[in-house]
């Protein structure tokens, strides 16, 4: 009954205008928060605060969170339809869980991290029933699992514009029994991102979007069985469902009418499949859907000169009918030609199956995905703005900081040139993810397994960044203000402009004449280029600077 009544009231949140209740500054959120209006709303900062709330809600009230609560330890379970929201933005952790925790039975709905799982100390982590929706305006997973062992089922992700479940590399994660509905990411996997070890079993996968995998993506050990998938897609072009360029095994059997295809090749995957460290990019096609899907399309000159191309004359007269015989009519001793019936959907099995564990049966598949079709030639669209060679800023994104574990944005604090890279890389538009995006490293100080290689990487690739010299990028250092100039730059044409306040002549003096000859800041005395920039002076400045170009 609650998981209907949760998605009864996601569907009034997706059809509901209105302003937030929980942002100061009025976050368009679909119109969720006005749903929020109407319900009993009390705001906790603590674990004690939270439990005491939980135990004293009614079902449909509202808990807004004012500061991240940590988890140790600890199970908070509800059998109401309780939601919890983050009061504002400066919350960007709702729960941290560690050390065996369990959470259950709730709903959230948030434009931050929903839960963030850190279990250094050991434990398994279990979330049970729960319903996580995201904020259209904000860029955050909804859960965000960096290492231990955790335990999903039940589970509901719907609409985040991040990666939904986003599992690091020390992290082991079995995933049973839950829907990704509606994700989308400019990086790979909106429903999953893999780098550790994750077994995926009778979980559904519907209209998720990414820039790579639509569905999933597994750059680390993965097992699957019993998944469906519809409607998802990747803007790479292949890999709507799944891409891995890690370990996969998929344990389900061969079926003879429907199952995984390699997009690359047309190939019909081989059932179960073990261990496969190839890299697969895969959907999930009917045998009917799969002919249509690879069916070679002819090239618009082949139809132009087939149309052009006159029938061919007959040498003699056609045969004239039979008295009483019209020229559609079949003769007497033919059978008449039948129209062959519409194929039919497979019926709902109503859950029976034939297998025997370990395997488990696939569910029914939903209809056929939508084939894209050729569109009309679309009116030529303006040159985009900020581009840097082949790599562009897509101006409509905002920087929004995560936040660190304790929930709080920091904004005081100095900026390092790895959290700068990870900021520069979510502005950039699917096509530059997909031309430049690699965990390989290209630097001798960046690990492979850092957290921060893929985006120094990818920027790298794009001709964004070039490190400081002897191959070293340095991700650990500040960032100063003359850093971050250079770097928006180089998404514009430069410009000469006299500077006639800013004493400063060093490396970065192009880039500061540029950015006042623009706009970006003032020509100011006060102005260094060598000081040091703060998580909020960037937010500020960068956010500045793309509005300009919206």
């Amino acid at each position: 009954m609650k998981r209907i009544f949760c998605v009864l009231l996601v569907c009034a949140l997706l059809f509901s205008g209105g302003t937030s209740a929980i942002a100061a500054d009025s976050i368009d959120d679909s119109g969720q928060q006005q749903a929020h209006e109407q319900q009993s709303t009390v705001t906790v900062g603590t674990l004690e605060e939270l439990q005491a709330a939980v135990a004293a809600a009614e079902s449909g009230d509202t808990i807004a969170i004012s500061k991240c609560i940590e988890l140790k330890n600890v199970s908070l379970i509800t059998d109401k339809y309780i939601t919890l929201i983050p009061i504002d933005n400066s919350v960007g952790v709702l729960i941290e869980m560690n050390k065996g925790s369990q959470l259950s039975g709730f709903n959230l709905f948030t434009n931050a991290v929903a839960v963030l799982i850190s279990n250094y100390e050991g434990g398994e982590i279990t979330i049970a029933d729960c319903n996580f929706v995201g904020s259209e305006n904000y860029y955050y997973n909804l859960v965000n699992i960096t290492s231990g062992t955790a335990q999903i089922s039940d589970c509901s992700f719907q609409y985040g514009k991040d990666v939904a479940l986003m599992i690091s590399a020390s992290s082991v994660v079995t995933v049973e029994r839950c829907s990704f509905m509606g994700n989308t990411t400019i990086m790979q996997g909106a429903g999953i991102h893999n780098s550790g070890e994750c077994y995926v079993i009778d979980s559904t996968f519907t209209n998720n979007t990414a820039g790579v995998g639509g569905g999933i993506y597994n750059s680390g050990t993965m097992g699957i069985s019993g998944c469906a998938y519809s409607g998802n897609k990747s803007t790479d072009t292949i890999g709507q469902d799944i891409v891995s360029e890690g370990t996969l095994s998929i344990i389900d059997e061969t079926q003879d009418d429907a199952g995984y295809y390699e997009e690359s090749t047309g190939d019909k995957i081989a059932l179960p499949l073990a261990d496969y460290t190839d890299t697969a990019r895969l959907i999930w096609l009917t045998t009917e859907q799969s002919a249509e899907y690879f069916a070679p399309s002819s090239s618009p000159d082949d139809e132009e000169q087939e149309a052009d191309t006159p029938a061919e004359t007959p040498t003699e007269p056609p045969q004239q009918p039979e008295d009483g015989e019209g020229e559609d009519t079949p003769a007497d001793n033919e059978n008449p030609p039948t129209t062959p019936a519409p194929p039919q959907d497979e019926p709902d099995n109503d859950g029976e199956d034939d297998y025997t564990p370990p395997v488990v049966n696939r569910p029914t598949r939903p209809t056929r995905p939508v084939l894209p079709t050729p569109a009309p030639d679309p009116e030529e669209e303006p040159t985009p703005a900020l581009v840097c060679g082949d790599a562009v800023i897509d101006a409509s994104r905002s920087v929004v900081l995560l936040g660190y574990g304790d929930g709080q944005l920091h904004l005081d604090d100095n900026l390092t040139r790895a959290q700068m890279a990870t900021i520069i890389y979510r502005l950039l538009d699917a096509d530059s993810i997909a031309r430049y995006d690699s965990a390989d490293t290209v630097f001798v100080d960046v690990a492979p397994d850092a957290w921060h290689c893929r985006y120094i990487t990818t920027i790298a690739n794009a001709g964004i960044v070039c490190g400081v010299g002897n191959d070293s990028y340095d991700p650990d250092a500040p960032l100063t203000w003359g850093h971050i100039i250079t770097v928006m730059s180089r998404f514009v044409a430069a410009q000469d402009c006299e500077l006639q306040h800013i004493q400063y002549s060093g490396w970065a003096q192009d880039a500061v004449a540029t950015a006042v000859a623009l706009g970006w800041i003032a020509d100011s005395a006060e102005f260094d280029p060598d000081s040091l920039i703060t998580r909020g002076q960037l937010v500020e400045f960068v956010n500045g600077v793309l509005e300009q170009y919206r």
